[in-house]
């Protein structure tokens, strides 16, 4: 009988460690590393699986100013991201890609850089509006397979769009600078009569 009651003792534990460690999991939190270059902290993991992450400003007493490759890659239940509060500054490559419930983004005005795949195949994405931020470099497939985005508005200081960036998506207004320069297939399926090429 002592035996048993050890052993199921012992098999409860076990039981609720193993709970706590998947609550845990499931906390919303991020795992940061100091870049030199950038001068601040950028967000390298990001755990649990929520509808909305709330992005710091400041890490132990530094800036928080970028996201690493791949960090909500597949975070299907997020929903909205709302940088406007941030001082985030870059986006990795495929940062959001997978994330096919994000419905709503935010930027900041400090956002500068975004790379390729950032928004792979957020399908539910409608309208992204980037007019007054800093944004320079828009990367290639950005927002590949956003299969229902209709309305983009991009900045005068944007200095190029990368390759495929538009691609199957359902647009019906682009409005982008013309001195902004195009790479290669960068408006590949988007028909040229909704494009609005404004002046400087």
């Amino acid at each position: 009988m002592r035996n048993k009651i050890i052993i199921l003792t012992g098999l409860g534990l076990i039981l609720l460690f193993l709970i706590g460690v998947i609550l845990y999991n499931e906390i919303p939190r991020f795992t940061y590393t100091y870049n030199e270059d950038l001068s601040g902290y950028v967000i390298t993991k990001c755990h649990g699986n929520v509808k909305k992450y709330t992005i710091p400003k400041m890490y132990k007493d530094k800036e928080v100013v970028g996201i690493a490759r791949d960090v909500f890659r597949d975070k299907t239940n997020l929903e909205e991201l709302d940088l406007s509060e941030t001082n985030i500054e870059n986006i990795g490559i495929a940062c959001f890609s997978g994330c096919y419930n994000l419905k709503k983004i935010t930027f900041n005005q400090e956002i500068n850089y975004i790379a390729n795949n950032a928004f792979f195949g957020c399908s539910k994405l409608e309208e992204i509006d980037l007019n007054n931020t800093n944004l320079l470099v828009l990367g290639g497939s950005v927002f590949f397979d956003c299969i229902n985005l209709k309305k983009v508005s991009l900045p005068s200081g944007l200095e190029e769009v990368g390759s495929y960036a538009f691609y199957n998506t359902s647009l019906e207004e682009l409005n982008i600078y013309e001195q902004t320069i195009l790479l290669d297939d960068a408006l590949l399926g988007v028909d040229e009569t909704i494009i609005n090429y404004l002046g400087e």
